[in-house]
């Protein structure tokens, strides 16, 4: 009977006056509690009734999407977070810190309100969220899915971005600071060199490689604003993070690992179906981490530090070889297909460049020792030589990025 009225509240709860009429009832505690029910199919419908609640409407019911830091206030102190943590994260523990009293198999849990991990603490006996891997299907997963990801993504991103103070508070004591961390920069295997590696998802097939590429870059665009919104409220306790070694490698690590191919040399079979090239995240997540980077100094002198100006340079040219090399091989199939390919390859290519030029650019105007690191590594002149080179590629959509580069090597020169 309680799943069967949480899957009425769940479907109920997508209509915004609805969503309202269940926060002003006091709902969202309740649903949280939910989520440490034993039934998968249970804890499902709460956590998609909470998500309803927290971001669709306003007070007075509107359409659009508000999230309402009362309501996601409530979530978070009813012990929300362990479970978001454990949805969002799955096998990608990179920062999360482990704990002794966690089963073996499982990934390590964030703190409680009862102050630890494992069964018997004041959030109940599932408040650990370790039940979701544990009673999964498989015994490991079978109970998390991408859908649900999403879900979990939207919630503790809102919480984080638009939260209160007191909200804020417990995101950070519950680690989830951490789990934005893993969100915003996908484990890649790629260090400084464009097109070869394919993180975390080697081995998959085109069409898996898209599909799983394409949401991780939802989540950390996502992720990205999330941890920007919370650096404007109070740098002192996202900067103390993102200052860490680990961090610092993993998002140069994103920002330089593009892959243009599907064999090991990274380059593309033009008559290959379903080729896909996508990037550890893309355009638009760089221009979001661009205006990540611009408020805070900090944070892009250890980027700087970390290797990601000459990474980045290199791995740009790397990638403008590789293109040049496909339009200069005559190729075999269909032209029309093999057309499509090529301006699919063409538009790919202009965002990698532009995006990664503009973030050198907001790094060069943030870094108080920008004047160094441009005169060292020649970057004005090698920004220059990358829009000729981009210049030279046919295709629609290179004039704006070419008239990009070169504004973006001027402001450099200027800096300089």
């Amino acid at each position: 009977m309680a799943n069967s009225l949480l899957r009425i509240v769940r479907f109920a709860s997508r209509d915004p006056i609805v969503a309202a009429g269940l926060r002003n009832a006091g709902a969202t505690p309740k649903l949280t509690r939910c989520l440490q029910s034993k039934n998968a199919h249970s804890r499902e419908s709460a956590l998609r009734a909470l998500r309803n609640a927290c971001l669709l409407g306003d007070e007075n019911g509107a359409t659009q999407t508000a999230p309402c830091a009362t309501a996601l206030e409530h979530a978070v102190i009813a012990g929300c977070v362990p479970h978001l943590i454990a949805i969002v994260c799955g096998d990608d523990t990179r920062f999360l810190p482990g704990d002794t009293n966690t089963v073996p198999g499982d990934i390590p849990q964030p703190k409680t309100d009862g102050g630890g991990v494992g069964f018997g603490i004041a959030n109940g006996a599932n408040g650990d969220a370790a039940h979701w891997r544990r009673f999964g299907g498989d015994g490991v997963s079978g109970c998390i899915n991408s859908s649900l990801q999403k879900v979990a993504t939207d919630l503790l991103c809102a919480a984080a971005s638009n939260g209160s103070r007191v909200c804020r508070v417990k995101l950070l004591e519950q680690n989830a600071l951490d789990a934005l961390v893993g969100l915003a920069f996908p484990r890649t295997t790629t260090k400084g060199v464009f097109g070869v590696a394919q993180g975390s998802r080697l081995g998959n097939s085109p069409a898996q490689v898209s599909a799983s590429h394409q949401k991780e870059s939802t989540s950390s665009l996502a992720a990205i604003h999330a941890l920007h919104a919370w650096l404007l409220d109070e740098p002192w306790a996202v900067e103390a993070r993102l200052m860490d070694r680990l961090v610092v490698e993993a998002a140069v690590n994103c920002v330089v690992s593009v892959s243009l191919g599907g064999d090991a040399g990274g380059r593309r079979d033009v008559n290959r179906k379903n080729t896909r090239w996508h990037a550890a995240i893309d355009a638009a997540a760089v221009a979001a981490f661009a205006g990540f980077v611009t408020d805070s100094t900090r944070w892009a002198g250890a980027l700087v530090s970390g290797g990601l100006v000459e990474s980045t340079l290199s791995g740009l040219e790397h990638v403008l070889t590789i293109c040049e090399d496909v339009f200069a091989s005559s190729g075999k199939g269909d032209r029309s297909s093999r057309a499509k390919k090529e301006h699919e390859l063409v538009l790919f290519v202009t965002g990698v460049v532009t995006s990664r030029v503009s973030l050198l650019h907001a790094t060069g105007e943030t870094d108080p020792k920008a004047k160094e690191w441009i005169r060292q590594t020649d970057v004005v002149e090698r920004v220059a030589e990358i829009g000729k080179r981009l210049g030279r590629i046919p295709g629609d959509g290179v004039g704006k990025a070419v008239d990009a580069v070169r504004e973006c090597g001027e402001r450099l020169r200027r800096r300089r």
